[in-house]
């Protein structure tokens, strides 16, 4: 059991209704990749079997992860989904925590994305629920244009066309007006300038998409979190007028919501959700996808290379370093022989390798199969020819000249 790391006296615990795996792959690295984030509870809503299998095996491979189980309506193939998720709230009413609701198909938040949200849901006590800026969500987006943002962008005419209904036909609707928004968005985030898309924090009223929104559970203890019907619509319109309180967005904190229903087939035929998936990748420590996941730390900052069953080709240098005591950085040549740091500049290793560590050893050997080199060491993991799999950490420079610190993760 984990320890609770508290934000200003607050548990943090996301939750998402789930779920489908192609799109989960994406976010979840980035929620429990926070240290603000102490839980991720999995509101299993869907009879998909493939979707349950990775529902469960994420909660088997990670602490923070927790599916929780309908209590009283199972969602069918055919049902609506926003009919089922509102029973889910009843387990989200602890007095000392703050829950953030995440769509399954959100594919992006911005960097210290929690530490602004949190600071402005804990700002803002009497305001029933908060939204965060949300990039192809239709009311963002008319206040969005409202502030000029896709002046000048591929996206600009068609914005003017977006009302304030959050099931506009351009805003909610329109595929390619969706692929518009999502790559400004990306060519804005690319040039470093997330600061000039924000809009003001402001209160809403009347219905908004919740692809994502935070709320103290002991407000939602006032009524035992029961959300009857439409959750969306519950949510963001009839709550905030039944308990006089009232929504709001957050400008300080931004996430990208990848597509509603009318928008899907035609986004799911472009690259956009590849390079959602590659910015994860690129960003945080996990994909996810496989048993593990390869992993660099540089500095602080421990980002994720590939998965575990991921090809990987060309040079490359293999470097170990025990884990019994930090000590100096060994190389490994394929001749078998040791160096120290300061021979690690010159060592390039053009042959591929089959690695296998039983029983803390480390054995090395050639693609012939002929062993080069035993070293004492904990776990590392195997190497057979390009494929790559790992059981801890080590270290690698992939010929981009930046040498990495590649480790598994718990996933």
């Amino acid at each position: 059991m984990l320890e609770p790391i508290m934000y200003e006296g607050y548990r943090v615990v996301a939750v998402m209704p789930a779920g489908r795996r192609q799109y989960m792959e994406i976010i979840i690295p980035y929620i429990i990749s926070s240290e603000l984030v102490d839980e991720l509870h999995l509101w299993v809503n869907t009879n998909a079997a493939g979707d349950l299998d990775y529902i469960h095996s994420l909660a088997a491979r990670h602490a923070k992860i927790k599916p929780i189980l309908p209590t009283a309506i199972k969602r069918t193939g055919d049902s609506w989904a926003g009919l089922t998720i509102g029973q889910f709230f009843q387990e989200c009413i602890d007095t000392d925590a703050i829950y953030i609701r995440f769509d399954d198909d959100v594919v992006y938040l911005e960097e210290y994305f929690f530490e602004r949200f949190l600071r402005y849901r804990v700002a803002n006590p009497d305001h029933f629920v908060v939204f965060p800026q949300i990039i192809n969500n239709s009311v963002s987006t008319f206040l969005m244009n409202c502030q000029g943002v896709f002046a000048g962008s591929g996206a600009a005419a068609m914005a003017q066309l977006v009302g304030t209904s959050c099931t506009d036909p351009v805003g909610w609707a329109h595929g390619g007006f969706a692929e518009s928004v999502h790559r400004f968005f990306l060519d804005t985030l690319r040039a470093g300038r997330l600061d000039a898309i924000r809009i003001p924090s402001q209160t809403i009223f009347g219905r908004f998409s919740v692809n994502c929104f935070a709320w103290f559970g002991k407000r939602f203890a006032e009524f035992s979190g029961v959300v009857p019907g439409d959750e969306e619509f519950w949510i963001s319109a009839v709550g905030p007028v039944l308990h006089k309180s009232p929504a709001s967005i957050c400008g300080d904190a931004i996430c990208a919501h990848w597509a509603f229903t009318p928008q899907r087939h035609y986004l799911e035929a472009t690259d956009l959700l590849e390079e959602y998936r590659r910015l994860a990748r690129e960003t945080y420590p996990a994909s996810y996808a496989g048993e593990g996941s390869l992993s660099y730390e540089r500095g602080q900052s421990v980002q994720t290379l590939a998965s575990a069953n991921a090809r990987v080709s060309g040079r490359y240098r293999m470097f170990v370093n025990t884990l019994s005591a930090p000590g100096p950085l060994l190389a490994l040549h394929p001749d078998g022989r040791i160096t120290d740091e300061a021979g690690v500049a010159a060592f390039a290793n053009e042959h591929s390798w089959k690695i296998h560590a039983p029983s803390g050893q480390l054995f090395l050997f050639s693609r012939a199969g002929e062993m080069t080199s035993v070293l004492a060491c904990t776990s590392l993991g195997r190497l057979d020819n390009d494929s790559l799999e790992f059981a801890g950490p080590f270290v690698a420079d992939l010929g981009s000249g930046v040498t990495y610190i590649l480790r598994s993760t718990a996933m």
